[in-house]
């Protein structure tokens, strides 16, 4: 999707993305499986994944995984909402 909306990532950035990704012993998180981890009551569900299936929708992509992940999300802080007293 970054090609696809003309911010191209070099092959420098790709490689260190996959680099923290699948290194098994990496300790790298992003800050929404963070916040997941802790039990937060929001997270970032809307602004960055929702968004990213927004804009791959838009470019004609199916993006199963990003409508899966979506869906996950959304439970969860359903979830979370409805526990808070």
């Amino acid at each position: 999707m970054a090609t696809a909306s003309g911010h191209a990532l070099g092959s420098d950035a790709v490689a260190g993305i996959e680099g923290r990704l699948f290194d098994p012993g990496s300790n790298w998180a992003p800050s929404m499986m963070r916040d997941v981890a802790l039990g937060a009551p929001r997270i970032e569900a809307e602004a960055i994944v929702s968004d990213m299936l927004r804009r791959a929708v838009a470019f004609g992509q199916v993006p199963d995984l990003l409508r899966l992940a979506s869906c996950n999300l959304q439970v969860y802080e359903s979830q979370r909402k409805a526990a808070q007293p």
